[in-house]
């Protein structure tokens, strides 16, 4: 199974953490959430990838042993499809990068569930969708506010499909409210050190 984060550049990525965080520590953080939840997608059992558009995320990747998957033009829709392309038939699953709290066993989760069900979503607290599995060889992708009823629309309309609710694939670091939520859990312990460093 092909197991993809998604990851945007470094230097630009959290900007609605600005109030909490300056630019480098933003940069920091989102680096060490991106790899953690990379790590968690291997010790999952997924083959790890990333896709992305930029030459310094894909060297970074390529230094933690992941494959580098290009972007075809920007947007998350279209970094899946690029991944459901890659994956040419596997298993493949798409994983937003910036889950703190994602275990291993969670993403092992989602991978045990495909084999009884052709798609497994994963929703986050506000509505979206965090990880979107599937054995099928198109989905349709819709991220965005409220991603996730869409997405399991498509996904009910298109065969079987597994709901996998999960702490650590629930919340996704995305506001000043996200990050007060993760450091405020011991299993975030490690994060708060880098977001302390502001």
């Amino acid at each position: 199974m092909l197991g993809a984060v998604a990851i945007k550049p470094f230097g630009v990525a959290k900007v609605r953490l600005s109030s909490v965080l300056d630019a480098p520590t933003r940069a920091r953080v989102g680096m060490a959430v991106a790899a953690h939840t990379l790590a968690a997608v291997t010790a999952g059992g997924a083959t790890p990838a990333v896709v992305t558009g930029s030459d310094d995320v894909a060297g970074w990747a390529t230094r933690l042993g992941a494959t580098v998957i290009r972007e075809t033009s920007p947007g998350l829709d279209s970094a899946a499809e690029s991944v459901v392309a890659t994956a040419g038939g596997q298993p493949w699953a798409v994983v937003h990068a910036d889950l703190p709290l994602v275990t291993g066993g969670e993403m092992g989760r989602v991978v045990a569930a495909l084999a009884t069900h052709n798609s497994v979503l994963a929703p986050s607290a506000d509505g979206g969708t965090t990880v979107v599995a599937s054995v099928l060889d198109r989905f349709e992708f819709s991220y965005g506010p409220g991603s996730f009823r869409r997405h399991l629309r498509w996904a009910t309309l298109a065969g079987t499909v597994a709901v996998v609710s999960q702490a650590g694939t629930a919340l996704d670091l995305d506001t000043p409210q996200d990050l007060a939520t993760a450091l405020a859990l011991p299993s975030a312990r490690w994060l708060s050190e880098l977001a302390e460093s502001s």
